[in-house]
């Protein structure tokens, strides 16, 4: 490498997955959406365009807090016992370049005012997936923010269990991208030479 540098090593992804795709995803704009579906703590619409896609894509990003004496005090995730956790709404701002912890309302009902407006321009990347379901595309609940790069996406989807790719995933019984059947198949003494 020039000027005396070494080369970095890094953990790259060396076959894209199939149908999987990873885009850069700019923020238009940012709603409260009551869910009349679930009972959420919190519920948003996330509107946002990616390069070269004819409409703007939906991303629904609700959940529910950890709460204590009457108050929502962190983001909830099953490891801290709550169902349907609002962890997804942190690693949104997070990944826009905000502080999670400080952008939610005192209630934790909603982002404060001035968070909706400093999102709006944002980008991070998201990861979208052929489907099987209503839509042809779906976005993955991961994002990556701009610093991060789309390349960490791949990595991640690449190097998660078989279990936690989607079910609606449209690709899923091909899923060997990283050779994941590989210790299965190997085990399977079927008297081949080879």
């Amino acid at each position: 490498m020039g000027f005396g540098g070494k080369r970095k090593d890094l953990a790259t992804v060396t076959t894209y997955p199939k149908g999987v795709f990873v885009n850069p995803f700019t923020i238009v704009s940012v709603e409260d959406n009551p869910s009349t579906k679930f009972k959420q703590d919190i519920s948003l619409l996330v509107l946002g365009t990616t390069e070269g896609a004819e409409w703007e894509k939906k991303l629904f990003l609700g959940g529910n807090h950890v709460w204590e004496q009457d108050k929502p005090v962190d983001f909830g995730t099953t490891k801290k016992g709550v169902q349907g956790g609002s962890w997804r709404i942190s690693h949104f701002l997070k990944s826009a370049g905000l502080d999670d912890k400080t952008s939610l309302t005192e209630d934790g009902s909603s982002l404060k005012d001035d968070v909706k407006a400093d999102l709006i321009g944002r980008t991070f990347y998201i990861l979208e997936y052929e489907s099987t379901g209503d839509r042809a595309r779906t976005i993955w609940k991961f994002f990556a923010s701009e610093s991060e790069g789309k390349r960490k996406l791949f990595n991640d989807w690449n190097n998660q269990e078989e279990k936690w790719v989607p079910e609606d995933y449209a690709h899923k019984g091909n899923y060997d991208v990283n050779n994941k059947q590989k210790e299965k198949f190997d085990a399977i003494d079927d008297e081949a030479p080879f």
